[in-house]
């Protein structure tokens, strides 16, 4: 990247009733310090679209202010109040780029501290920064990398969506900041990241990028740094974590202390941006020329407009990839599933690691005062009295225990998540209790177990449902450890069982 001018900033503090009620008044020191030329402003609005203006400098000699035009879009959309800033950035003789930083604004408390009072005015100031340095201000900082992990049904991929939503409130901002991902064991590096494909144009044939998730998210997080931006892998270690990732490993180390923040040529990075860099020129010219969805073409239009970089990004044909500060990378990984792809120690610890526990508040009600976890958990398996609270943790405590008579303390990764099947009007069907928990019990929590805890007379698993269907939780050996009431252990109803049993031997 070349030298180029420095930055200069105008600031202008809305102080009094009568800035509030007339144009945005410049003042004759920032005519004579600040602007030249006839300018264009591109105006960018607090409600995230751009506006351009072309303004006759000549014009500000006997009356120093900005148009009515303005004034009044301001005003319309929202508007300025006391204590809020004007701010101008000037990028050329001719082009300047304008926005309202309004004080609850995360950008706010860095413009306040850069303020200045001149002795002829105290409601403007001049700053002026060298080209880069305070590029990082403007990234709304969110930069965790956090894994959720932990027993299957516990509620991980739950978790992320209800960050997400504390994050993001509105439908259509979420799915345009999230870009979500599930890796399984042929996923690829090209598929993460993007790859160069043919693709027929006017019927030619042309090589082009084809952006994956993670270069899609990374250009919509650093062309519109003032969101925040979710990378969300579903079943991280179903994949050859290290393969997918790549050199991408070396952008996880981020930048925690101003302390560590580095000045590279005209630029510096402080806290939330990648420590390390990579050279990848796909990514590179993707993120300064691909059109991508601005969040006005995407939630309204849909007409791939592309979106200009502003100054304050500060990016180029020589700049490295680095992540921003304002995108987060979330997981989820399965401890049951943690032998499929084994996570080594130098990717966990460039992660924080979330123990998703295995339990349900059941006081917790959504929005129509509806409380999910109390349905599920008492919800009843169907042709029974028992609830799913009750078996879920007597069959955790047997899980638990075998761990522990065996030394498998894999073993204790099979439990049963509060949500592993799901109750729908408060009960659990038989058909979907036999296919989905009796056999992941069958084939995964009690593969080495199947006498001691169902059995010697069943064989196989198709024994198993059978016998399920035909005698309820009486296909779970006395011996087990299983104990319910004898009011709760009601027999499946005989002429239903006859109907099932057929179904099932179709």
């Amino acid at each position: 990247m070349g030298k180029r001018e420095p930055n200069f900033i105008y600031i202008r503090r809305i102080a009094t009733e009568h800035d509030l009620t007339h144009e945005i008044n410049i003042g004759k020191p920032a005519l004579n310090i600040f602007f030249e030329g006839n300018l264009h402003l591109t105006f960018h609005h607090i409600n995230n679209y751009e506006k351009k203006y072309a303004i006759d400098i000549n014009s500000f000699n006997d009356d120093p202010r900005f148009g009515k035009e303005v004034y009044n879009l301001i005003n319309d959309e929202g508007g300025i109040e006391i204590g809020d800033l004007f701010i101008v950035y000037k990028q050329s003789k001719q082009d300047y780029l304008a926005e309202v930083v309004k004080t609850g604004n995360s950008k706010f408390d860095f413009f306040n501290q850069l303020y200045t009072k001149p002795d002829s005015n105290e409601r403007h100031s001049f700053i002026i920064t060298e080209d880069g340095e305070n590029a990082n201000f403007s990234y709304t900082p969110n930069f965790s990398q956090k894994i959720y992990y932990g027993v299957p049904g516990s509620g991980k991929s739950n978790e992320i969506n209800n960050t997400l939503k504390k994050e993001i409130d509105n439908d259509k901002d979420r799915e345009f900041q999230t870009c979500r991902v599930v890796f399984h064991p042929e996923y690829t590096n090209a598929d993460f990241v993007g790859q160069v494909l043919p693709r027929v144009k006017g019927g030619d044939v042309k090589y082009e990028f084809k952006p994956g998730p993670f270069a899609k998210i990374l250009y919509r997080a650093l062309h519109n740094p003032e969101k925040k931006f979710f990378l969300v892998i579903e079943e991280i270690n179903r994949g050859n974590a290290a393969a997918i990732f790549g050199d991408i490993f070396q952008l996880l180390d981020r930048i925690t202390s101003e302390n560590d923040k580095e000045t590279i040529g005209n630029n510096t990075f402080g806290i939330g941006w990648s420590k390390y860099f990579i050279e990848n020129d796909y990514i590179n010219n993707y993120i300064r020329s691909k059109v991508e969805y601005s969040v006005d073409s995407y939630t309204e239009e849909h007409d791939n407009k592309p979106i200009p970089l502003g100054e304050n990004i500060v990016f180029s044909t020589n700049t490295s990839l680095r992540l921003p500060p304002n995108l987060s990378l979330l997981a989820t990984m399965n401890t049951s599933d943690q032998n499929v792809f084994t996570l080594d120690n130098a990717f966990q610890r460039r992660w924080e690691m979330e123990l998703v526990p295995n339990v349900v508040d059941k006081t917790v009600k959504d929005e129509k005062g509806i409380a999910h976890g109390k349905l599920q958990m008492e919800a009843k398996i169907e042709g029974t009295e028992i609830t799913w609270e009750d078996f879920q943790k007597q069959i955790n405590n047997i899980i638990g225990e075998k761990s522990n008579e065996s030394g498998l303390s894999s073993m204790e990764d099979k439990r049963l998540g509060c949500w592993f099947v799901k109750a729908e009007n408060g009960v659990i069907s038989k058909d979907t209790f036999a296919n989905k928990v009796l056999k992941y019990l069958w084939d995964d929590a009690f593969k080495f177990y199947h006498q001691e805890i169902f059995g010697a007379e069943i064989k196989n698993f198709e024994e198993l449902q059978k016998a399920f269907f035909e005698k309820g939780f009486d296909v779970f050996s006395e011996s087990c450890g299983l104990q319910y009431s004898d009011n709760s252990h009601a027999e499946l109803d005989s002429a239903s069982n006859e109907g099932d049993s057929e179904t099932s031997s179709e």
